[in-house]
Formats: structure tokens, sequence, C-alpha cells
């Protein structure tokens, strides 16, 4: 299963859309703010498989806050990451995932990628997709390896 993970794209639909046309994803994950963009990617791709959480930035309660579900016999936690404090480390954000046993975390809210381990948890910051930066999580269905890369699109601000 292909999944792209994207965040904070503050308005920059045309962006969101470019990478889910290049990427052909078979899941989306937005981790928050810009949810009125990513409700047009829903609209335009109605057969993608979606999970979203709500951001600071976010103006609706539609959406929670945080998120624990099951891909490909992996367990996910989002969220956007200002409730675990994420712009001073991930060690709440590590804290809560791990409660739920998550293999992957997923976060935004610092609009910088990164990607880091704490012990066999991945935490996975896509970056901000107003600025071109998404991750891609690749899962094997047959084996449930992971494989995940920080990518951009280039030229676009």
């Amino acid at each position: 299963m292909r999944i792209v993970v994207l965040s904070d794209s503050h308005g920059a639909a045309k962006m969101l859309d470019d990478i889910i046309a290049f990427e052909k994803p078979d899941c989306f994950i937005f981790c928050g703010d810009g949810i009125g963009d990513v409700l047009k990617i829903c609209d335009k791709y109605p057969y993608l498989y979606c999970h979203i959480v709500s951001g600071n930035c976010d103006r609706t309660d539609n959406f929670p806050l945080f998120k624990e579900f099951e891909l490909c016999g992996k367990n996910f936690y989002i969220t956007h990451g200002h409730h675990e404090f994420v712009k001073s480390g991930y060690m709440n954000l590590a804290s809560r995932a791990l409660n739920y046993e998550t293999d992957i975390a997923l976060y935004g809210h610092t609009h910088i990628q990164a990607c880091d381990k704490f012990g066999d948890l991945i935490l996975l910051n896509p970056g901000s997709a107003y600025e071109g930066n998404y991750a891609v999580v690749d899962i094997s269905e047959d084996s449930g390896n992971v494989k995940y890369d920080l990518k951009n699109i280039k030229g676009y601000k």
C-alpha cells in the first residue's frame, strides 16, 4: 500500500492535487492545517482512502485532533502536533503514540520535515505541503515491511 502523508497546506490545494497526481497513492493522510484544501482533494479523488485530523489553524470541529487506526497490519497514530508540543521536541508525541501501541506516528505543525525512530516507533513529519514537502510510506502487503521517504516537489512556493 502506498500512502502519501501531507500536512500544513494553508490554502495550497493545487499543491496537494499535484502531489496526489504525481504519487498515485492508495491512501493519503493529512495531519492538519488546511482541511479546506483536503476536502477539495477528497472530492476530486473519491476512491482514495483518507485519514484527516484537525490542526491549530483549522476552524472546524468536524475532524478529530488525533486518530489511531490500522493499515496493512501497522498501527498508526496521527495528530497535528500542537497538543503534543512538537515544536519543543517529540517526547510527548512518542509517549502518547506508544500508549496506543503505535508503529508509525505522523504529525505536522513545525513545517519542517523530520524522521526519527524511538525504539521501534517511527516518527514522521512530512513538512509543509505549502512548500511542496510531503512523505511517502510504502507498506508491503505480503511481508509488512515499511519503507518511508521525505519528498519535495521542486519549484513551488
